[in-house]
């Protein structure tokens, strides 16, 4: 029997440019209106798609030295990654202290 090759979807990847001087929530912001505003040009512009999708991914990141954020939950601290990390997790414990001695 021979093999048939059946193709069901072809997939257009666009990748928004990046605004890499906004921090949080702007970047966020700015990263979502220019994603839309380019699916807006591509429907006006564009025949032959069946729909478009705005996906984004996340990473989470020390906001002091950028390394990659490895505590779980809502962990003020990154594990003492770097020196400004490794002072909010001191503040942190000194703090759980003064609420046990209290």
């Amino acid at each position: 029997m021979a093999k048939i090759t059946h193709y069901n979807f072809a997939y257009l990847k666009v990748e928004v440019d990046r605004p890499s001087r906004y921090a949080g929530e702007i970047k966020r912001e700015k990263w979502l209106f220019a994603a839309r505003e380019l699916k807006t040009a591509i429907e006006r512009h564009c025949d032959g798609f069946a729909t478009i999708d705005i996906e984004h991914d996340v990473d989470e990141l020390c906001e002091f030295c950028g390394s990659t954020w490895t505590e779980r939950g809502d962990s003020p601290h990154n594990g003492g990654c770097c020196d400004a990390d490794e002072a909010v997790m001191r503040s942190e414990d000194q703090a759980k202290a003064q609420k046990e001695t209290a």
